[in-house]
């Protein structure tokens, strides 16, 4: 296969490629109810307490009696720490289970401002008196967030991609969510009335929200990607605060259709389920699973080692056993090993990583400590992409050179194997203004063992030009490029 291409002002190239790519170069181109189990953290039923609810036991604890109403109790992704936002004095704070530990992160704050913990628990993201900002978990560096001065904060999304919230567009609220940059601002619902205060499944497909088109406050759900709205609750009594178990399987939320308690839904709407002892309590945030795994490197190249750490909450236990699990973008979750951690509670092992993977620990706890489930991690696998010119008969100035007549030859290799995906080639001339333009980009089908081969010929006398490969991303693998290699003709 050939083809004849006119460069102004020079003679015809003609590029003709065999091998395993063709490629030319133009001058332009529902479930049951399950047993309750957890902890809840909220507000009351005074408005100064901050409340932990025991699920098994159904025993309250009043963790700190502050001094001005307080909003928004979050819990740290590793259970241990939660923020809160004290109104009168506008300081958001952290602080450990039971009022310990007790920092100011933040202070001159307005009105209802919650706090949100970005996924690995590094930061924390909240309102101010005029838009959204983020701040490092220590209280240092806090960064204000663009676009977002009518943007009243929900939660991080599981993946640290999004800030979900409600936006206020001059009629009412809507599901809106943003980059943690401020990029991308996209609208989720489009509903009458007010749609407020959204709360992220954990596995971050799924959002609730309350949903209050009329009088009667309802719970709703929507995918996160946006689309239609679903009703959960449809009960008289208005629903509102909703917030997700850490297993994803129930929603939780306040009501008043009793008399003021907190009730659990599933994610269908089904099964409807009221929590004992929990009259008068608002803001409710259930505590995440007590088990951690956290990944050495979230970015490898393909075939690498990284390193896995997975901490549970109860050094000692007498259940030092966990199971991690994996998955991959063509396989679903599975078990893949079972550890047993150390008197200190903490375990690490080593794995090699080939592609795409999300790894989470799975904990069974015991007697004195509930079962878990952690965050997932992702580690994204890198392809090496190798290439370079050959058959040239010699090499100047970094130049290879040809002669006139004869054909440029150029191998491209892609580890791990990618045969029959597409690599793509890029060429670039030199203009006489020391610039370079771009000549074409096209891509092949990559030959068997991944190498693909292409070469040129009719290159004009003269001509200085430059050629490399590039692997774009693909579902299970991070892109990767080669370096330009400088090619010249002459007589």
């Amino acid at each position: 296969m050939s083809r004849s291409i006119r460069t102004a002002g020079s003679a015809p190239w003609l590029v003709l490629l065999i091998a395993t790519a063709i490629v030319w170069i133009p001058s332009h181109a529902a479930a049951t109810v399950p047993a309750l189990n957890g902890v809840i953290a909220g507000i009351g039923p005074r408005t100064h307490d901050l409340t932990l609810l025991n699920l098994q036991d159904g025993s309250r604890t009043t963790m700190l009696k502050f001094n001005y109403e307080e909003t928004g109790p979050a819990w740290s992704p590793s259970g241990d720490r939660l923020v809160v936002t004290e109104e009168g004095a506008g300081d958001l704070i952290s602080l450990k289970p039971y009022g310990t530990g007790k920092k100011t992160l933040v202070d001159g704050l307005c009105g209802e401002n919650g706090g949100t913990w970005s996924p690995d628990g590094t930061k924390v993201a909240y309102r101010t008196c005029e838009d959204i900002s983020i701040v490092h978990a220590d209280g240092t560096n806090p960064v204000h967030v663009p676009y977002t001065f009518s943007f009243h904060l929900g939660e991080w999304s599981p993946d640290g991609q999004w800030l979900i919230g409600a936006r206020w567009d001059g009629f009412d609220y809507d599901i809106w969510k943003i980059r943690p940059d401020g990029n991308d601002l996209t609208q989720l619902t489009d509903l009458p009335g007010d749609q407020l205060n959204p709360t992220v499944s954990p596995d971050g497909t799924t959002i609730a929200f309350e949903d209050r088109q009329t009088n009667n406050w309802e719970i709703a759900s929507v995918a996160v990607g946006g689309g239609a709205v679903t009703n959960l609750t449809k009960t008289a009594g208005k629903d509102f605060d909703p917030t997700w178990s850490p297993d994803g399987s129930r929603i939780l939320f306040a009501s008043l259709r009793s008399g003021g308690d907190l009730f659990t839904v599933a994610p269908d709407g089904g099964g409807t389920q009221q929590v004992p002892n929990s009259r008068g309590i608002v803001d409710p945030a259930w505590q995440p699973a007590q088990v951690t795994l956290s990944a050495s490197r979230q970015l490898v190249i393909a075939g690498a080692t990284i390193h896995l750490k997975v901490r549970i909450a109860s050094p000692g236990s007498t259940n030092p056993s966990v199971t991690i699990q994996r998955r991959t973008t063509s396989t679903g979750w599975a078990n893949w090993r079972t550890v047993n951690v150390d008197p200190f509670g903490r375990v690490s092992l080593d794995t090699t990583v080939k592609e795409h993977t999300w790894y989470r620990a799975v904990w069974a706890g015991d007697a004195s400590h509930l079962a878990g489930r952690s965050i997932q991690a992702l580690v994204r696998a890198r392809v090496t992409v190798s290439g370079h010119l050959f058959r040239f008969y010699t090499v100047r100035s970094g130049w290879h050179l040809y002669h006139l007549g004869t054909r440029v030859w150029y191998t491209s290799d892609v580890v791990p194997d990618h045969s029959g995906k597409k690599m793509c080639f890029e060429a670039q001339r030199l203009r006489k203004t020391g610039h370079w333009r771009r000549i074409f980009t096209d891509c092949y089908t990559i030959g068997k063992n991944g190498v693909t081969t292409i070469y040129i010929y009719n290159v004009p006398l003269g001509e200085r030009a430059r050629v490399r490969a590039v692997f774009r991303d693909d579902t299970d693998h991070v892109g990767d490029s080669t370096p330009w290699s400088l090619f010249r003709v002459t007589a």
